[in-house]
């Protein structure tokens, strides 16, 4: 799935899951094999814990970042603008135990450094809620 167009990919979905995220769903990854996910509409919605065990929350970034502000882990993303006039985005998060920690890579997109920093969140596990 294109990373780009402001929903959580299948990976941060899985996460999301698997950290007590227990929003209202639309839609839902439905995880066959490692070849074959696919995003399914859920009629009538429903909360993410009570997904089948192959089925995870496709929710947007957005939702995402709102449940890790609920857990105070809190993600900000900066615009820069380089020499060359072409515009980047760079990701912070911040815990009440640890502050700011800011990831070295710059994206092209928000929506890109949004993903990359739930990528960041779930990668170092010291902030699982």
């Amino acid at each position: 799935m294109d990373n780009n167009n402001g929903y959580v990919d299948f990976e941060t979905a899985k996460f999301l899951k698997e950290n007590g995220f227990n929003e209202e769903c639309e839609y839902c990854y439905a995880y066959f094999d490692d070849d074959d996910v696919r995003v399914l509409e859920l009629n009538p919605s429903k909360k993410a814990q009570n997904l089948a065990e192959n089925r995870y929350p496709y929710v947007t970034q957005q939702s995402a970042m709102a449940w890790l502000r609920k857990n105070n882990i809190f993600i900000d993303i900066d615009t820069i603008i380089a020499t060359d006039k072409k515009v980047h985005y760079s990701a912070s998060i911040w815990t009440i135990e640890d502050g700011w920690d800011t990831i070295a890579e710059l994206a092209e997109s928000y929506e890109a450094a949004v993903d990359m920093a739930l990528k960041y969140c779930y990668k170092h596990k010291r902030w699982i809620i």
